[in-house]
């Protein structure tokens, strides 16, 4: 199953706003830093909501919010992006 029908599965089980799309797209506006994506891999593989969050409010672009859903904010792609392991 391709990542973006795993994402599509998920939002259709979850509540709230659909953080797919925001999540499928994350190359779009995060940096090809090879330090931003070692941090951000390592808070997946850690459950870290919070430096998911933390990360993302610092080096995404004003892009993510282009792709944000109605009602989502950092926090709620954070805890989705985790659930979903990245």
């Amino acid at each position: 199953m391709s990542n973006f029908n795993k994402y599509m599965e998920m939002a259709k089980k979850s509540k709230g706003p659909d953080y797919s799309e925001v999540a499928y797209k994350i190359d779009k506006y995060m940096p090809d830093d090879e330090y931003v994506q070692d941090e951000y891999w390592k808070a997946i593989e850690n459950k870290d909501v919070e430096g998911v969050s933390d990360l993302l409010s610092e080096v995404a672009d004003d892009r993510m919010y282009h792709y944000m859903p109605k009602g989502g904010n950092i926090e709620g792609l954070a805890k989705y992006l985790v659930k979903s392991g990245g």
